[in-house]
């Protein structure tokens, strides 16, 4: 009797132990090992509205090359998990951030950006009857706001007066800017602050002969 009871015991205990392996060899009911891969996603965004054609560079345990479509969107494929830099290129805008860190465990990560269009500074250079003034260069530097002075190493971009005395100059970053006329063999008397922010700004000048004759030309923004 005492056998019989201890036979059933060691079966009881027998089939408790194979359901138990069985239980963690299906890791628990989860379905399967942890997936080693997943996606990236995101969205470029123009003044809140999708950027479409944007190149989206994704290097990490592996590479991509991603365009954003007609919403600004994109999705990578199937990605190895690991740590992947995302970089977002397009000829005409700058993003915030420049670029962003993104993990991929298994899952989707995300990496948002935001576009500006560069602006666009521009005017014309003439005389009191409404003639251009060719062959003046415009200087443009980057200023400190609180200091009034140019900001160290940051680069200069300067153009030339076209024959009807226009100048444009493109691709400017928002900031604090100052705007300097001259040619040689002329006066120029005055220089323009510029304040850029999120639009292209549109600065004449009008140029007159300086005091005492010809000697040279006041420039009068």
């Amino acid at each position: 009797m005492h056998k019989s009871k201890h036979m059933n015991y060691l079966k009881v205990a027998f089939f408790v132990a194979m359901v138990v392996l069985l239980l963690a060899g299906c890791g628990g009911g989860s379905g399967g090992p942890a997936p080693t891969s997943g996606t990236i996603t995101g969205k470029i965004t123009l003044n809140a509205n999708g950027l479409n054609g944007v190149t989206i560079a994704v290097t990490g345990s592996e590479t991509a090359t991603l365009v954003t479509d007609g919403s600004g969107a994109y999705s990578s494929s199937s990605m190895l998990n690991g740590t992947y830099t995302v970089t977002p290129s397009h000829p005409d805008y700058t993003f915030s951030p420049a670029s962003q860190t993104v993990t991929v465990a298994g899952g989707s990560a995300s990496a948002v950006f935001t576009a500006t269009a560069p602006n666009t500074i521009s005017g014309k250079i003439s005389l009191g009857d409404g003639s251009g003034v060719p062959g003046v260069t415009m200087l443009l530097r980057a200023m400190s706001e609180t200091t009034g002075q140019p900001i160290d190493g940051a680069p200069t971009v300067s153009t030339t007066t076209s024959t009807s005395g226009t100048y444009s100059i493109t691709a400017v970053k928002d900031g604090f800017y100052q705007l300097i006329p001259s040619r040689a063999g002329y006066n120029f008397t005055g220089d323009s602050n510029i304040r850029i922010n999120g639009a292209d700004v549109v600065k004449d000048a009008t140029a007159a002969l300086a005091s005492g004759g010809a000697g040279g030309i006041n420039i009068h923004w």
